[in-house]
Parts: C-alpha cells; sequence; structure tokens
C-alpha cells in the first residue's frame, strides 16, 4: 500500500539441514499516487472575457508521499488571440506525474482601427453637396470587437462656409483597449462663383477712367445652381474684402480689353443687396498709375478673385 515502511528478511535450509540467515532489505517505501498540479492565470480577464495584456500561467504542485521532484515554470502568453492555453507537468520522487491545462484564455493588445467617413481629406466641396461626415471603427479579425464606435465632431468654417476638420475620438473594443489617437481629416465648404456681372469683365482686361467709381458685382450659388441664401450672403460679406495692387501691363496674361461702361457713387464698403442677389462692391479707381491687379477675397466663400485693369486720363 502506499506509505508503507517494511523490511525485508528470512532463513534459508538445504536438505541436509544446513540453514542460513538471509539479509535484511530495506526500509521499503511505496508510493503509487500522482501528485496534484493546480494552475491559474494573471491578470483575470475583464468583464467580456478578455485580457489586453500579457497573461502570465503560473503552476502548483504538491505531493503528500514521496514529494514533488519537478513542478513546471510560469508561462507568459503575449500573443493576441482567442482560446489559448498553457499546460503543465508535475512529478514526484516516486516516478509518479500529472498534467493540467489552463484553458479559455483570450488576448487582444490591439486597438480598434477608425477612419473618418463622408468627407475626405484635402477635398473642397460646394456648399448644398456637402457629405455628413461619420466615423468607421472596426477591430483586427478574430480579436475582441467593437464595444463602443467612434464618434464625429466637426469643428471650424463661418456659417457653413470655410475650413472645417472633422475628428472621430472614442472608440473602444471588448478588451477595453481605446484607439490609439483622434483621427481627422480637413475639408473645406465653398460657394460656385460663377463670374464677375456686367460692368466687369473677367475674361478681358478692363479700361476706365482715373478716380472714377465702378460697381464690381458677382453671385455666389450652391451646387444645384441656386443663389445661397440672403442669411447666407450676409453671413460672407464679413469674411471678403477687397484689394489692389499695381502692376506693369505686360504682366496681364489677358490680351482682349473691355471697357468700362458703368460708373457709380456711393462709398466703396463691401454690401449684399438681397433685392438683387449680387454682392457690390464700389471700387474707386486710382488717380495715378496704369494697370492694376484687384482681388476680391472669398468671393466664392473661400478663394480669391482677380480683376485686370487699366486706367487712364
Amino acid at each position: 500500500a502506499d506509505g508503507v515502511e517494511a523490511t525485508s528478511g528470512g532463513t534459508c535450509a538445504d536438505n541436509a539441514g544446513n540453514s542460513a540467515t538471509a539479509a535484511t532489505f530495506g526500509p521499503i517505501r511505496i508510493d503509487k499516487t500522482n501528485p496534484t498540479i493546480n494552475g491559474s492565470a494573471s491578470p483575470a480577464p475583464n468583464g467580456a472575457g478578455w485580457n489586453n495584456t500579457n497573461v502570465t500561467v503560473s503552476f502548483t504542485c504538491t505531493d503528500a508521499l514521496s514529494d514533488v521532484a519537478s513542478c513546471p515554470a510560469n508561462v507568459v502568453l503575449s500573443s493576441n488571440g482567442a482560446d489559448q492555453s498553457a499546460s503543465g507537468t508535475a512529478t514526484d520522487n516516486a516516478g509518479n506525474s500529472a498534467s493540467t491545462t489552463v484553458g479559455n484564455i483570450d488576448i487582444d493588445k490591439t486597438a480598434p482601427t477608425v477612419d473618418v467617413t463622408g468627407v475626405s481629406n484635402g477635398a473642397n466641396y460646394t456648399t448644398g453637396a456637402v457629405p455628413t461626415a461619420g466615423c468607421s471603427t472596426t477591430d483586427q479579425a478574430g480579436l475582441s470587437g467593437v464595444k463602443t464606435n467612434a464618434s464625429v465632431n466637426v469643428t471650424g468654417g463661418n456659417n457653413g462656409f470655410g475650413t472645417f476638420t472633422a475628428t472621430c475620438t472614442g472608440a473602444e473594443d471588448n478588451a477595453d483597449n481605446p484607439q490609439a489617437a483622434p483621427v481627422s481629416v480637413t475639408y473645406t465648404v465653398s460657394a460656385a462663383f460663377n463670374g464677375f456681372l456686367q460692368p466687369i469683365d473677367g475674361h478681358s482686361v478692363n479700361t476706365g477712367k482715373y478716380g472714377r467709381t465702378y460697381p464690381i458685382k458677382w453671385q455666389l450659388r450652391d451646387s444645384s445652381g441656386a443663389l445661397i441664401s440672403d442669411s447666407a450672403a450676409q453671413a460672407l460679406v464679413a469674411t471678403m474684402s477687397g484689394g489692389q495692387k499695381a502692376t506693369t501691363c505686360d504682366n496681364f496674361n489677358l490680351l482682349d480689353t473691355d471697357a468700362l461702361e458703368e460708373s457709380t457713387t456711393g462709398n466703396t464698403a463691401l454690401r449684399y443687396d438681397a433685392t438683387s442677389d449680387q454682392f457690390i462692391y464700389n471700387y474707386k479707381a486710382p488717380s495715378s498709375g496704369s494697370c492694376y491687379v484687384f482681388a476680391i477675397r472669398n468671393a466664392d466663400g473661400l478663394t480669391t478673385q482677380q480683376i485686370d485693369f487699366k486706367f487712364t486720363k
């Protein structure tokens, strides 16, 4: 039986009556019982059953009889993947052994992937046809999956025009990995500018007289060709400005000329006339010099529009 300590001896005799006492053997110890081995994993998984760090499997071994001869070392699991396991075998000093496996270990150390959807980085959209910005959240196949989708926040612009930034944040997977960093794209929104209205000819060098005031007029439209609303137009007036720069006439790329037949009076402030649905800037020609480049900045809600002028007495 297990655990018995005994000695063995005896006497031997032959047919002539001779006898001898046999040597004594012992003690004799018997252990036929396997050792006990238990395993555990640390740290414990989260509520969804996933770890987002390395997991260490450790073993404890006991033997009540011959004592433990070997107990396996800790096993560190560091790779991503579901349903991982680690096994170990214990032996006692009688040569008995026992094994155990610690399983159902799920590890995901990879953050979810987040992309901005709808709008593209560096794109320019015409008002009325601006895609809706959103977020796409995915997790690597075979890992814990998405717990919380990223949400989008759009900042920038001025009354619906200008430069905008769409940023996606807040994504998290079922292993409690947050997204690595906010993801952003920048895009612009402008109105459609279809050229200056008479008396300005945007395809020619406009010729006029020193000191006179000429109306520069234009309209802005949305993606469908409809005029933008009066409220949007009034908001854009605050973002626009005008200015001129003297230049040599040889710098003009335009060969055609167009005489400015119309002149006006009044201040040179930029305004929006809701009755005619027109932006109007009364430009007063200089009293000297010859050729000028005049620019309306943000005439379409975003970029700069240029007019070539040549003045004489």
